[in-house]
């Protein structure tokens, strides 16, 4: 049975992890742009947010 390169394993380990902390970081950023924007409200930020993580 074939073993892994660690490396890679740490690679696929770190892209992961920096795609969930952005995951998380970029709704939070999101409310505060939502004042400059016209028209824009936290009811819009949900259905990009949830548009954006079914796709």
């Amino acid at each position: 049975m074939l073993k892994p390169n660690r490396l890679i394993v740490k690679i696929i380990a770190a892209y992961f992890f920096i795609t969930a902390g952005w995951g998380l970081i970029a709704p939070i950023f999101a409310l505060f742009i939502t004042g400059q924007i016209r028209g824009g409200s936290l009811e819009i930020v949900g259905i990009a947010v949830g548009i954006h993580w079914i796709v």
